[in-house]
Order: C-alpha cells, then sequence, then structure tokens
C-alpha cells in the first residue's frame, strides 16, 4: 500500500512538472527603431518577442510590455497584446509600442489569467533629447552611407537607423520623429501597401524624404511613391565630374569614381537647387507639409569625397522644431469642466489679499482704531476665502457623468489625412472607462511628457514624474486584432486624464490649395475660399514661430490689417497655444477651427463631449522675385548652446529671468529649407524686454559657427546699427551657412552694486518678443519658384 501511494505521488510530480513546464513561454524580446536598439523618449518603437506554446492544446497568451523600473517610478502607458498560439506552435510577434524613459524594459505574460513567474527583460539605449534619427532605406548591401554620424560635424546630432524591405516601418508614427528620411537601394517589390502608405503620411505630416541613389529614385517611380518625385527619370550615364558641383564647392575638382547619373525632367512644382545644362541635379518638391529631395547622383561618401559631408547636410538640413504638449492638458481640462487655477490666477489672488489685510491694517495704526481694522482685516479674509472657494467650485462642472474634451488635427493631403488627437476626460464621480478607436490603424497612448524636459534627464529611472502614490495611473492600451483599446481606465472623482491618437483616412474632396508669396518687403497670403467641406469659426496662419490671425467673410479667408486674434474666447486661446506648441511643423499652414461633437475614439453613449475639430491646410508657397525678406513668423529660433537651454523653454524665452552679473546666450536662427541657398545681405533684430528697475541691458550680435562643429568664433563677430528700435546688420552673407545663424544676446548689468531686495526687481527680466527677419537674393536659377 506504502509502495503504491508513493509511485501515485511520483507519478503526480511528473506529470505536474510536465504540465507546469508546458505552459507557453515568452522570450526574444526587444524594442528597436529600425534595426537600431536605440530609442529615443516616449516614441512608437516596434516590439518583438517569441511565444512558445509546447502544450498540445491551443491558448491566449496576454503579453504585456512594461517599464521594468515602474516599481521605483511612475510611468505613462502599458501596452498589452492578446496573442493566439496554436497547439505546439512558435509565434514571433511584432507589434508597435510606446517608450518610456527608462533603459529597461520586460514582458510579463498570462496564460488563463495566470501570471507566468519567468518574464523576459532586454535593454535599450535612450538617445538625447536634441539628437535627431536619419532612417534609411536600404536593400543592397553595396550601397551606404557609410558612418556619417559618427564625423565630428554630425556626431550627437543625428543617429542613424535603417529599415529593410523585410520589416518596413507599417505606419506614418514610426518615422515621425526622424529629421529625414533617406531612401538608398530599397527592395520595393517586397513593400506592402501599408509600407509606401506609411512613408507617404510621413512627408505628408511634416517630414522630409530624400532619394539618395538615383537607381533607388528611379525604381521608385515604379511605385505609389513616384507621388514624391519632383522628376521623371529619362537615363543613366557615368560621368566623372560636375562643373556646376564645382561653382558651389569650388575646391570640388571630380568624383572619387565614376558614378550613376540620372538625367532626368522637372515633373510639377518645385524648386531645381542646382541644375547641369538644363537637368536638375538637386531638385526639391512639396508635399503636404513636408518635403521630397531628389539627388541626380549618389550622396555616398565614396563617391563624393572630402566634400561630401557638406553636401549631405545641404541635403538633409530641416529645422529644428522644438515640441511642447505643456499647453494641452490645461486647454482639455478647461474645456470638459476642469479648471485649476494657473500662476497668473494665484498671484493676482495673493495681491487682492494682500492689499485687504495691508490697507485696513496701515489705516488702523495711522488712526489708532486698530480694533476696527482687526475686525475689517478678518472680515475681508474671510470674504477673499469664500470667494477663492467659490471660483474652485464653479472650476468643476456640475452636471453628473464623464465629460470629453478633445482637440483633434487632420492635415489634409493628396494621398491620405493623417490625424492627430488629444483628448481629455473629466468625471465628477469615481469610476471606470473603456475607450476604443473608430479607425482601425490608430494608436492610443497617454499624453507623454514635454520633449526638452526628458532631455534634462539623461540617466535610467531618473524622471521629473516620480511622485509615488500620487501619481497618475497608467494607461493600459489593449491591442487585438489591430485595434487599440484602453480598458477600465480609472477615473477619479473630480480628476482628469488625458490621452493621445494617431490615425489616417481618406482624404475628402479635392481643393485648390491656398497660396502663401514671399515678396521684397514680407508675405502676402491671396484670399482663399472655402470648399463645401468646411464649416469653420475661427482661422489663422501657423507659421514655424508664429501665429497670424485672419478673417472669415462671405465664404472666403482673407488676411486684411484689422485681423485680429481672439481675445474674448478663453478655450479658443487656450486650444491656439496648444496648437502653436504641440503641432509645430517646419513648413507653414492655415489653421480652420470649428466646433465639433464627433471624434474619432469609441465612448459609451452616457459621455458628453465638447470638442473642436482643427483642419491643417498646406499652403502652396512661391517667390516671383530674385531679391525677397523672409519674415519673422518663418524663422525658427532656439537655443544654440548649453547654457542658453536653461532660458529657452523649446523655442521660446522663459518669463522673469534674472541678471546676476554679465552673461551670453547664444541663439540658433533657421531659415525654411526652401531659403537655404539664400544669398543673405541684411539681418534685423527686434527685442522687446521687460525690465522693471531698467538696470539690465540686452545687446545683439552675430556670430560665426556651427552648431554640428561646436564651434563659435571669437574673432566672428558682428554688431548691429539701431534703426528706430531694431538692430540691423548688413553684409551678413558669412554669418548665415545653410540657412543657420547665430546671434549672442549679451546680457548686460547697469549697475552691480544694488541692494538685495532692490536687486531682485531691477535685474530681473523678460523677452517679450524676439524677432528675427532675413533679407537677401536667391540664385537666378530658382529666382522665382512655386513650391
Amino acid at each position: 500500500m506504502m509502495n503504491s501511494r508513493l509511485i501515485c505521488l511520483a507519478v503526480t510530480l511528473l506529470v505536474s512538472g510536465f504540465l507546469l513546464q508546458a505552459r507557453p513561454e515568452v522570450d526574444r524580446g526587444g524594442l528597436r527603431y529600425g534595426f537600431s536598439p536605440r530609442i529615443k523618449r516616449f516614441s512608437w518603437a516596434n516590439l518583438k518577442f517569441r511565444v512558445v506554446n509546447p502544450d498540445p492544446v491551443a491558448c491566449d497568451v496576454e503579453v504585456r510590455f512594461v517599464d521594468s523600473y515602474r516599481g521605483a517610478i511612475g510611468h505613462k502607458n502599458v501596452f498589452t497584446e492578446n496573442v493566439h498560439v496554436p497547439a505546439m506552435t512558435t509565434v514571433n510577434f511584432s507589434s508597435q509600442v510606446m517608450s518610456e524613459d527608462s533603459e529597461e524594459y520586460r514582458l510579463e505574460s498570462f496564460v488563463d489569467g495566470i501570471q507566468n513567474t519567468r518574464s523576459d527583460s532586454f535593454m535599450v539605449s535612450i538617445i538625447a533629447g536634441d539628437s535627431q534619427y536619419i532612417t534609411i532605406l536600404n536593400d543592397h548591401d553595396d550601397v551606404s552611407l557609410g558612418a556619417f554620424s559618427m564625423l565630428p560635424r554630425f556626431k550627437g546630432a543625428y543617429y542613424t537607423t535603417s529599415f529593410s524591405a523585410k520589416d518596413p516601418p507599417g505606419t506614418w508614427e514610426l518615422l515621425k520623429k526622424s529629421a529625414c528620411v533617406v531612401v538608398l537601394r530599397p527592395d520595393f517589390s517586397r513593400y506592402s501597401p501599408e509600407a509606401f502608405q506609411a512613408i507617404l503620411d510621413y512627408v505628408c505630416q511634416g517630414g522630409h524624404l530624400l532619394f539618395a541613389d538615383p537607381e533607388g529614385a528611379a525604381e521608385a517611380y515604379y511605385t505609389p511613391l513616384a507621388e514624391l518625385l519632383p522628376v521623371v527619370p529619362l537615363r543613366f550615364r557615368r560621368i566623372s565630374g560636375l562643373e556646376s558641383l564645382s561653382a558651389i564647392y569650388p575646391d570640388f575638382s571630380t568624383f572619387c569614381h565614376e558614378v550613376s547619373f540620372l538625367e532626368a525632367l522637372p515633373l510639377g512644382e518645385g524648386v531645381t537647387i542646382l541644375e547641369e545644362r538644363g537637368i536638375p541635379v538637386f531638385r526639391w518638391k512639396k508635399f503636404g507639409l513636408g518635403t521630397s529631395r531628389f539627388s541626380a547622383l549618389p550622396l555616398t561618401a565614396d563617391s563624393l569625397g572630402a566634400n561630401w559631408p557638406d553636401i549631405f547636410e545641404a541635403s538633409v538640413y530641416v529645422p529644428k522644431v522644438v515640441v511642447e504638449l505643456s499647453e494641452a492638458v490645461p486647454a482639455l481640462d478647461e474645456m470638459a469642466g476642469f479648471v485649476v487655477p494657473g500662476i497668473e490666477a494665484l498671484r493676482k489672488i495673493f495681491l487682492v489679499y494682500f492689499v485687504l489685510v495691508a490697507l485696513p491694517i496701515g489705516l488702523g495704526i495711522y488712526f489708532r482704531r486698530t480694533g476696527i481694522a482687526w475686525f475689517t482685516t478678518a472680515f475681508a479674509t474671510i470674504a477673499l476665502t469664500a470667494y477663492i472657494l467659490k471660483a474652485a467650485a464653479a472650476g468643476h462642472s456640475e452636471e453628473k457623468g464623464i465629460f470629453l474634451s478633445f482637440i483633434e488635427t487632420t492635415v489634409y493631403g493628396p494621398s491620405s489625412s493623417p490625424g492627430d488627437g488629444l483628448y481629455g476626460i473629466f468625471s465628477t464621480s469615481d469610476g471606470k472607462l473603456s475607450v476604443g478607436t473608430k479607425i482601425k490603424s490608430a494608436l492610443l497612448s497617454c499624453i507623454p511628457p514635454p520633449d526638452n524636459i526628458m532631455a534634462m534627464y539623461q540617466k535610467a529611472g531618473e524622471s521629473p514624474f516620480s511622485t509615488g502614490s500620487a501619481f497618475t495611473p497608467p494607461t493600459e492600451v489593449y491591442t487585438a486584432e489591430g485595434v487599440s483599446r484602453i480598458k477600465d481606465m480609472s477615473l477619479n472623482s473630480h480628476g482628469s486624464r488625458q490621452f493621445y491618437a494617431s490615425y489616417n483616412s481618406l482624404p475628402d474632396e479635392y481643393f485648390v490649395l491656398p497660396e502663401l508669396s514671399y515678396e521684397k518687403d514680407g508675405f502676402k497670403f491671396a484670399s482663399w475660399k472655402l470648399p463645401d467641406a468646411f464649416n469653420p469659426d475661427n482661422a489663422w496662419l501657423q507659421f514655424p514661430n508664429g501665429v497670424v490671425p485672419l478673417d472669415i467673410s462671405a465664404g472666403e479667408i482673407i488676411l486684411s490689417p484689422t485681423s485680429k486674434a481672439p481675445s474674448s474666447d478663453a478655450t479658443l486661446l487656450a486650444v491656439q497655444r496648444c496648437v502653436k506648441e504641440a503641432w509645430r511643423r517646419g513648413s507653414p499652414f492655415l489653421m480652420l477651427v470649428e466646433n465639433s461633437q464627433e471624434n474619432n475614439v469609441l465612448l459609451p453613449g452616457d459621455v458628453i463631449s465638447n470638442g473642436k475639430r482643427l483642419s491643417i491646410i498646406p499652403l502652396r508657397e512661391r517667390a516671383s522675385g530674385r531679391f525677397l525678406t523672409v519674415p519673422p513668423q518663418s524663422i525658427l529660433i532656439s537655443a544654440g548652446d548649453t547654457s542658453t537651454r536653461m532660458i529657452m523653454l523649446g523655442n521660446a524665452f522663459k518669463r522673469g529671468l534674472l541678471a546676476r552679473s554679465d552673461s551670453d546666450y547664444i541663439v540658433r536662427f533657421q531659415l525654411p529649407p526652401v531659403f537655404m541657398s539664400l544669398k543673405a545681405e541684411r539681418v534685423v533684430v527686434e527685442m522687446k524686454v521687460l525690465n522693471e528697475g531698467a538696470n539690465v541691458s540686452l545687446t545683439p550680435v552675430l556670430m560665426k559657427g556651427s552648431l554640428l562643429e561646436n564651434k563659435f568664433h571669437a574673432d566672428g563677430e558682428k554688431a548691429g546699427k539701431l534703426e528706430d528700435g531694431k538692430y540691423v546688420f548688413s553684409d551678413v552673407g558669412d554669418f548665415i551657412r545653410n540657412g543657420t545663424g547665430f546671434i549672442n544676446v549679451k546680457v548686460g548689468l547697469k549697475r552691480t552694486n544694488l541692494p538685495i531686495g532692490e536687486a531682485l526687481r531691477a535685474n530681473t527680466w523678460t523677452m517679450d518678443s524676439f524677432d528675427i527677419s532675413v533679407s537677401g537674393s536667391m540664385p537666378e536659377n530658382i529666382a522665382s519658384f512655386e513650391f
């Protein structure tokens, strides 16, 4: 009897061990952007893993992608994939997830609700916030850009990654953070329709595509990418030199070896940057908000020799736009009825409180009526406290239920309409809410923190959002059958949660794009008849560095001297600030805003919606004369060195800066790419500085330098002449390279020995506005263009 029991126990243990061993396992996890493990914070990347099911029964495995440090710091997103694994099968799975600010992640797996004890961990490398991707599409080993990112002038500024035809980018969100996508010689025969559409949508959204190999460009002509080509390919010939290239680079003689040169004809509207006997060598075309760039010769180091870095830098040149989402959350909260007083509101409340308290006390002491004074002070304090509480209560919607606020933008392009949406949910009571998407291709995630804040945290595990138990619970995104869902999102009473969605859809009716022309004195906007599909309440021109309000009159959009930004609609002002920070692009565009109840997410029927539909209309840009002025709104400014990043948030100066001694702040300014060959003759800088004590002096000077080389020449400074409150710089051709220049804002103190109390007031300054305009002449071959 004892032996039989032991045998049964042994068999039971063996069977249990077999069953435990037979549970499906997840391994070989990895996060990649193309072939690179270098990932930018809070950006979309490809997650790959393997699911092994040795069991003779099929099962569903739930796999969760989480930050390994999530127990130590708050994280934003948890992505969950549901994978069906047939019996005794191995499944290699790929999906898109949003990375966090960590360098270590893990995959957790669940079968029948039971978590496997084993989890798969893996590492990635976080690249600096100021660095940009150069993404390469290539499938030929004998064609390569080389290790250009290791050259001193590019190192730290650009990182490269490659996509092959085996695993091309499936959606435009994967390419969104690329400064430029370089097409070498991909195997287009293996590209899916989704891969072609991802590239088209990326450019339409504001990306830049460079056909850097003529054979790859010729092959692209027979694919859907033909819509991006600015030329019609004709034939190839072998050349050893190029006379027109010598005109731009005088020290250029011949190529390292004979190279293929693609003879082609210009196609459609575009700008021929360089031509050889009427044949385009470099030609650019605008597509949506982005550009497509063509080179008739291979832009590879082994072909162009010593001049290659200069030629390549000019070809991938893109103005750096720092995107902020700092205005997104307040705008969404205000639209949903959840309002938190800002710093200015609190400052006014405390100022009123100080006056109501100090005035009775002062009068009581002066007239020796202290009892009345203290009674009046107490009464004023109680009244003001009641007012604050009432104002706080008014900041919450009194209606019962859940409110959705959204700001959705759609970029209208020729192939599809890529879109972004910011959503905020305000709840009057605790609860849970599940959110789906109406469009299968949509991606969901939490709104990530601003890019430039995350750039200050370089080490894994550091986060400005690690607030312990007070941190908002993460958003868990479930993906099944290609559809993203946020399941059972926790909502706190009178709390607000925000999330983000990106999507694309078929374009609406075709219409003629509005036109922006550059003239000698600035820009002009031609009146534009509204298509039937739009019924906007407001419109404005959105430039990389400013907003220009427009009027809507008799079904037309017009720019008049009396056009003013809305001042009475607080919600619209919040939306406009949000758009300025969250949807910055390198190209100008027309923005149309209208109220809407329809959105691109699926919600229960009892949710009340309040949203804005924003339509982004690309502009046809043209110049009719050789001499023109690039206006301040088109010129992007950003920090030019490390110390200046401390006083600039993205592309604007902070407010309330304290000057302790003489100091220098280097500001980089960039012209739109189409003007990078402009021969600058005159730069005008207009500053408006607020300094109550009039003790701070600011003087701008032009500098010679290169940000990529991280060099500034001390002997290369040029002072400006003060005319009508503006600093005018003449003969500036040597100070602007490839459309980029640097200004040193010298901050000094007129009096240095001030008492501490007086110095705090007299030395505090705010840059109210900082505008730069550049005038010059375009080369003869592109003096007149439509782009």
